[in-house]
């Protein structure tokens, strides 16, 4: 990879943990990610623009099922991404690591493992979304 690869991470607020998860893992192990989530652009306190959030990225991970967004924002991130085929369901990538990962931060015990398949799997899934 000879440029960065920006990514923006969009979850319900009961993922935030697991995002932060994902985050840690995949800038622990490729330092060629730039990674923000949607939280981090509320959070900044500047006005959202939607469409530039997705076309400043090269993929918009996803990672609750599309249908389960109910506010309008992540709902119109989600189809906008869509649109510009930037869109990266995680639950795409490996199902049951995932679910691993999800139940081992439930308990607070995992901190991400670079050895774990799970961020290559995940990374390559980036990298393929983001040509």
């Amino acid at each position: 990879m000879s440029r960065n690869i920006k990514i923006l991470i969009v979850h319900n607020p009961s993922k935030t943990y697991l995002a932060n998860e994902i985050v840690k893992g995949l800038k622990g192990r490729y330092r060629k990610f730039e990674i923000a989530t949607l939280r981090d652009h509320l959070l900044s306190g500047e006005p959202l623009n939607l469409k530039r959030m997705v076309d400043d990225v090269s993929t918009v991970v996803i990672l609750d099922d599309p249908n389960l967004f109910t506010d309008t924002i992540t709902d119109a991130l989600v189809h906008y991404s869509i649109e510009c085929h930037k869109f990266l369901p995680v639950c795409d990538v490996e199902p049951s690591a995932l679910f691993l990962l999800e139940l081992k931060s439930s308990y607070l015990t995992h901190s991400p493992d670079p050895d774990d398949v799970f961020w290559d799997l995940l990374a390559n899934r980036i990298l393929i979304n983001s040509l």
